[in-house]
């Protein structure tokens, strides 16, 4: 599922069932860090990617958001892959 922006995302978000989010830091509207802490409110284990070329000044609140995965940009299919693996591999242990 693809969203254009955070409202239409929550939106989905309170209509579906969603085992993984991944989304951009930056976005028209509410921001990646502030969709990540309304899916945090309702849903606190759910994997979620965060992807960004611009990190290092929200690195303290990606880490407090407890986010799975950071993919920096400009990234490549491989980039996402890995932080997939990350993900399937905290699942299985």
């Amino acid at each position: 599922m693809l969203a254009g922006d955070a409202a239409e995302a929550m939106k989905r978000f309170a209509e579906e069932r969603f085992d993984l989010i991944v989304t951009d830091l930056n976005m028209p509207g509410m921001n990646g860090l502030e969709l990540i802490k309304w899916i945090r409110n309702r849903m606190p284990l759910l994997p979620v990617i965060i992807v960004s070329g611009n990190l290092l000044d929200h690195m303290e609140s990606v880490e407090a958001l407890s986010v799975t995965g950071v993919v920096r940009k400009p990234f490549e299919v491989k980039d996402v892959d890995d932080a997939l693996s990350v993900i399937l591999r905290e699942f299985r242990d």
